[in-house]
């Protein structure tokens, strides 16, 4: 061994050097190794590494410094980092990130690629950090086999891992060795037979939502307290136009008519992915009287803006969601990343401060008959635009294509999750319309 490996301060002088993070250190009152991180401030042991007459392990723990860089000390014992080190056939991945590097890469990724951060991925996440699981895939299945199989929150934790992967994978240009997207399918497979095995009676949505009357809904707007004029608009315009919660924040009202341009007024412009779910789309009003009878179309401006103020949406830039957007700039029209936390607001509103509005449920097939009225969520609200249109004989000249269409979705979801809730007497009417029996 060369005279400098017996060195302690040719040690020092190299991780001084190197501008490391990481600073050894060894004290009369122990005999272990100690190590200071220059960044934290913090010291901790590394026993069973012992600091005095020890230049061979010290310096393996120099070597261990140089290849963690400035990245967080990885939580292992102190054994397992130098064997992964020495060990060129082993995983050397726990030396490459932590997994406070993971959630940070993961959480950049998300906002990055899906315009917001789902609150499970952040969950799964900070579990993840808390817990530190081996970077090995036996120990990562046992963590999503935490919640059991047939259940939704072990595909959330699938869905968290999807992320954590394509976060990786972009980041260093391929898939972890420890998570691998095939072993995350096996586990896809095996959650979604189970779950129909599970659910094989149950229908897909759960949920019972009460549909409110033109009549209850304009009682209900009647008679709320002045101080709640911002929630009445809100509510009136979901109703109105059926719109998504966050959809209140982007939306403008179109003043004139211009039939040449495609534009009626009382109409609402409800922009596309660059600020909703959804694509670009106009949708008509389902009480056009409404527009007046709650001053919709005078108070819109004003009362958007009050809700821009009591939650204010986050536009960034499309090209660089780190950069804040610059309103006037044609080739970015900048991204809303906070629609969810934006949507929460009205149904905050009428969950907790508003008074309680009801509605029957209908008759839906598959459902128990007698239901007691449900209470109104603002989203019922959307509900309530989609059966109206699907059922009201005013609009018997709108088809399911238009009707899908204004409320920004596919025709496929537009059955799937609307047309379920038409009552068994309306669609037993429209089936037997126009057919002739003979006498």
């Amino acid at each position: 061994m060369p005279n400098r490996f017996k060195s302690w301060e040719a040690a020092i002088q190299e991780l001084k050097e190197i501008n490391s993070r990481y600073m050894l250190r060894r004290e009369k009152k122990t005999p272990w190794l100690q190590i200071i991180d220059k960044q934290t401030k913090q010291q901790f042991s590394l026993k069973p590494i012992r600091g005095h007459d020890n230049m061979p392990e010290v310096w393996k723990v120099v070597e261990l410094i140089t290849e963690i860089k400035n990245k967080p000390w990885p939580d292992k014992p102190i054994e397992h980092l130098l064997q992964v080190l020495e060990d060129p056939e082993s995983d050397t991945e726990e030396l490459q990130y932590s997994w406070e590097d993971i959630r940070t890469y993961t959480l950049q990724h998300c906002l990055n690629k899906n315009k917001g951060i789902d609150p499970n991925v952040k969950c799964d996440l900070n579990h993840l950090v808390k817990l530190k699981p081996p970077f090995q895939w036996a120990d990562i299945r046992c963590w999503v086999y935490e919640k059991q199989l047939e259940k939704r929150a072990f595909r959330n934790r699938l869905d968290s891992l999807a992320q954590v992967r394509l976060a990786l994978t972009n980041k260093y240009g391929s898939e972890p060795n420890f998570l691998k997207q095939e072993e995350l399918l096996k586990l896809r497979e095996l959650h979604r037979l189970a779950y129909k095995k599970e659910n094989k009676y149950i229908s897909s949505d759960s949920y019972l939502r009460g549909i409110p009357t033109k009549d209850q809904l304009e009682e209900y707007l009647e008679s709320l307290d002045k101080k709640f004029r911002l929630e009445k608009w809100a509510i009136a315009c979901q109703a109105n136009w059926g719109l998504r919660n966050h959809e209140l924040f982007h939306a403008s009202i179109i003043k004139t008519t211009n039939i040449e341009e495609g534009l009626y007024k009382g109409h609402l412009y409800v922009p596309g992915e660059w600020r909703t779910k959804s694509f670009e789309h106009w949708v008509w009003p389902l009480f056009p009287g409404w527009i007046d009878k709650f001053n919709l179309m005078d108070d819109f401006e004003e009362l958007r803006g009050q809700l821009r103020e009591r939650i204010k949406p986050k536009i960034v830039s499309a090209f660089d969601k780190e950069e804040e957007w610059v309103e006037g700039n044609p080739q970015d029209p900048g991204v809303c990343v906070n629609n969810k936390r934006l949507g929460e607001w009205i149904m905050r509103r009428m969950k907790d401060y508003l008074p309680p509005l009801y509605g029957a449920v209908p008759d839906a097939k598959g459902l128990p008959q007698k239901i007691e009225p449900q209470r109104i969520t603002p989203y019922d609200l959307r509900h309530n635009w989609a059966i109206r249109h699907a059922t009201d004989p005013s609009c018997a000249g709108i088809t399911e294509e238009q009707a899908a269409r204004a409320m920004g979705h596919s025709l496929d979801v537009h059955k799937k999750n609307y047309q379920k809730w038409v009552s068994v007497t309306e669609a037993r009417r429209q089936s037997m319309t126009g057919i002739a029996f003979p006498t």
